[in-house]
């Protein structure tokens, strides 16, 4: 059996900065670390909305990334 243990998270919150000169996105993102390890998604989306009412421009993507270990158990 294999158990994964995270370590840590951070919350990337992306936004559309404008365009450039041939029309295509610029996006731009912001990288909260540190999270609560317990934090529920719910929650988190909350924190990620506000944090987006913040930014001048609209939100593009919020992505939860984790830092975790794979081990194997022994039987």
């Amino acid at each position: 059996m294999v158990s994964k243990i995270v370590n840590g998270a951070s919350l990337k919150v992306a936004y559309l900065k404008g365009q450039n000169e041939n029309g295509k996105d610029i996006i731009k993102s912001q990288r909260f670390s540190n999270l609560n390890l317990s934090a529920t998604k719910e929650g988190l989306y909350a924190v990620a909305s506000e944090i987006a009412s913040l930014i001048a421009f609209p939100l593009s993507e919020l992505t939860v990334e984790e830092d975790s270990v794979l081990l194997e158990e022994e039987a």
